[in-house]
């Protein structure tokens, strides 16, 4: 029986944003439910929200590229978002759920970055594996070669499945999501959950082709 593979971590790609962010972005998102929760009551009225919303986050696509940016822009909406097709004051809620929007966008296209930087990083360094998400509640381990992950969760108030070891398809290149598998291995305890994890990566790189860190098949050419 083959020996583990043991994986010296790589630096996990860091949180889109501290604490300091979480309450704001949950005010967003409660304003923003209330608004739908309301408009769904109504179809003119959902129309109207939806539409005003749709402007009011095309406007913010132009001028937040932070979440600093929509608070600043949530303190002085007059100053900022005027014009011919939105009201000098938007109504808190509209504005609310637009901001949460286009913090997701920026979250999403900062994670992006931050996967492409780990994979870069990772080449240079001649990995095999990197580490791309790394919380106490998932763990996300990309192997560079094929984009075959690793995907770890755990969820301690789940006395059935405390923890879980799945797999996915990830791009090499972007650590985008291609496709997710059934393949799911549940674990009683922290140890069995890491050794599961261990066990599935030495899998994955019994079964890859020969390649280059860069996803490069030698046989296929560059």
């Amino acid at each position: 029986m083959d020996e583990l593979t043991t994986i010296p971590p790589s630096p996990p790609v860091p949180a889109a944003d501290g604490d300091g962010h979480a309450a704001v972005r949950r005010r967003w998102r409660a304003a923003g439910d209330r608004l739908w929760l309301v408009a769904l009551s109504d179809g003119e009225a959902y129309q109207r929200a939806a539409g005003a919303v749709g402007r009011l986050l095309d406007r913010l696509r132009a001028q937040a590229h932070s979440v600093e940016d929509l608070l600043r822009v949530e303190q002085d909406p007059a100053g900022h978002l005027a014009g011919d097709d939105l009201p000098a004051a938007p109504g808190p809620d509209l504005l609310a759920a637009a901001c949460a929007m286009r913090a997701d966008e920026i979250d999403a296209a900062d994670g992006a970055r931050r996967r492409r930087a780990a994979i870069g990083a990772a080449r240079d360094a001649g990995a095999t594996w990197v580490t791309l998400t790394s919380t106490p509640t998932r763990v996300v381990e990309m192997h560079l070669g094929t984009g075959r992950a690793v995907v770890a969760t755990s969820d301690l108030y789940d006395p059935d499945r405390p923890y879980v070891v799945g797999a996915a398809l990830l791009d090499a290149r972007t650590g985008d999501t291609l496709a997710g598998t059934d393949e799911e291995q549940a674990c009683a305890t922290h140890d069995a959950w890491a050794a599961a994890r261990a066990a599935r990566r030495n899998e994955i790189e019994r079964a890859a082709p020969a390649r280059d860190t860069a996803g490069h098949d030698p046989m296929e050419g560059s």
